[in-house]
């Protein structure tokens, strides 16, 4: 609680006694505005704003570091824990560093074609590819040793396909190249959205979005809404485009260290097979997902806000009367008095010019 505190403090620029102050009361589900008026002295005077503040980045920071327990707790139990890894765990920063470092220990479902080229013998021959240690010779001389009638290994293109699915495997686990290929997305990708075949959109809602791109950082909350609810409705075919060749060209700098060694062009293959099979994909969704909750939350708040403008209201009966004077046809100088309320009630009196309902 005490390193949850600190770290909130340091982000909101609080007392870390504001902030356990306020937790304390959030565990005992008071509301906001009750804690901003009678509890100031536990939250050293925060008002309501902050305080929602320091509630939504209290939940946050308990959910990731009860998913980093967990992570830890699961890492151990397969007795993988080293130091190493211990360290990146408890550094992680946000959720999805957390998932990154994880991924390679999670129960896998169904054996991908990495799993089974190592189940062929496969994964020495990835890791001289990996190394790029030999400069020397031919990739068919180097690749023979590992031929294998016994595990269905016999032609070269078979090794070395296998041993880049192995490698492609490893790329997509590697926590810096996910990063990397992540940020990227972020700072680069755009949101575009075409209409789907055989739908016109001239006459619809949709009409301004059936060739559509923005950029992922520029995309206003109600665009995101429209655009989901457009292939929810399947009107429109939205994805996530993203600068592929960049991203390519930054992993390659990660993993290419000499490009004169033999297996290098097989590296490389295998890098964009990681990329285009694996990676994109999976970041593809992940964006999409992310945009998902940003508009849901969004929609939850303009929501909650309505509801609480609605329920500060008065009761019906009690609203004031709208007053109405329209003046009569006759030549007297009189006039009618319309009362009506939100009930819809109407009555209707003469008023005397001398300002006394008659």
């Amino acid at each position: 609680m005490n390193d949850i505190a600190t770290a909130l403090a340091a982000e909101l620029k609080l007392n870390p006694a504001q902030i356990v102050g306020a937790v304390e009361l959030f565990k005992q589900d008071m509301p906001l505005a009750f804690i901003a008026r009678y509890r100031r002295e536990k939250t050293g005077g925060l008002d309501e704003e902050r305080l929602a503040a320091v509630r939504e980045h209290w939940v946050h920071r308990s959910a990731l570091e009860a998913r980093r327990a967990v992570i830890l707790n699961s890492i151990k139990a397969l007795e993988q824990l080293d130091d190493e890894i211990k360290a990146k765990v408890e550094a992680a920063a946000t959720r999805a560093d957390l998932e990154d470092l994880y991924l390679p220990f999670a129960p896998k479902g169904k054996k991908n074609r990495g799993v089974m080229a190592s189940e062929k013998g496969l994964a020495p021959l990835a890791d001289v590819i990996h190394k790029q240690e030999i400069t020397t010779g031919k990739a068919e001389d180097l690749v023979l040793p590992y031929l294998s009638v016994e595990n269905n290994v016999k032609e070269l293109a078979e090794a070395l396909t296998g041993a880049r699915d192995i490698l492609a495997d490893r790329f997509f686990n590697n926590p810096l190249l996910r990063s990397l290929a992540r940020r990227i997305i972020q700072d680069e990708g755009k949101l575009t959205s075409k209409s789907r075949e055989k739908t016109s959109l001239s006459s619809t809602k949709y009409a301004s979005f059936a060739d559509f791109s923005e950029p992922l950082n520029r995309l206003p909350v109600h665009r995101i809404q429209t655009l989901l609810r457009g292939e929810e409705e399947k009107k429109l075919h939205v994805s996530v485009e993203v600068p592929r060749e960049k991203i390519l060209d930054e992993l390659k700098k990660l993993v290419v260290r000499d490009t004169a060694a033999v297996f290098t062009a097989e590296l490389v293959l295998a890098l964009e097979e990681a990329l285009d099979r694996m990676l994109l994909p999976h970041l593809k969704g992940e964006v999409k997902a992310a945009l998902k909750t940003r508009a849901e939350i969004h929609a939850a708040d303009l929501f909650a806000k309505s509801l609480q403008a609605l329920l500060l209201q008065a009761r019906w009966e009690q609203r004031r009367f709208w007053l109405l004077w329209l003046p009569e046809r006759e030549p007297t100088a009189r006039c009618s008095l319309r009362c009506s309320m939100a009930r819809a009630n109407c009555l209707e009196k003469p008023w005397s010019s001398h300002g006394r309902m008659t």
